[in-house]
């Protein structure tokens, strides 16, 4: 856990959590900032595990050449800026979501990717999903492939909640999926 404003480093590192309500990595204190490089994250809760959470305000996350496996959120952002670029995002478990961004806080909360492959499992999974005014995620050069049944690629909900996509490939599979 960081203080505010802190700020660290990973490279060439495996993360791995396990248990009830797990985080990989947890983004947890105003304007704190995470740097990965060549990083692997395991994030498998019996009950809730997510590989990286930014719940407050100013956070920042910016990963290269990376890994996240978790059972149910990948990239959970509420208040933060998340860059992501090479690397893939897979969850396992039932409404798991490999991207979620909600603006919380009167704040903005974005991810915008490069060269990133999404695969969810999960029935209900979402590869991309952004809730409320100020919640955004861009894609590009990457690609959503969804397994479960009733998942959906890509869900943007909410008034003024924004989802782009450029050179990005998504396909689901499964019954009902969208």
């Amino acid at each position: 856990h960081l203080a505010a404003n802190g700020r660290a480093f990973l490279r060439n590192t495996t993360l791995s959590s396990t248990g009830r309500y797990v985080y990989g990595i947890n983004i947890n204190s105003d304007n704190a900032t995470v740097e990965l490089e060549n990083v692997s994250i395991s994030a498998t809760g019996t009950i809730g595990g997510t590989g990286v959470w930014l719940p407050a305000l100013g956070t920042s996350l910016k990963a290269k050449n990376f890994s996240i496996h978790t059972s149910d959120i990948g990239i959970d952002n509420r208040a933060g800026q998340v860059t992501l670029e090479d690397g893939s995002i897979t969850t396992q478990n039932t409404n798991g979501y490999a991207l979620y961004v909600s603006r919380e806080f009167g704040s903005s909360a974005t991810v915008k990717t490069k060269n990133v492959q999404i695969e969810t499992f999960g029935h209900s999974g979402v590869g991309a999903l952004t809730r409320a005014s100020g919640a955004e995620i861009h894609l590009e050069d990457s690609s959503i492939t969804t397994h479960g049944e009733n998942a959906y690629g890509l869900f943007a909900s909410g008034f003024n909640s924004k989802l782009t996509t450029r050179n990005t490939s998504i396909t689901t599979e499964g019954e009902t999926a969208h």
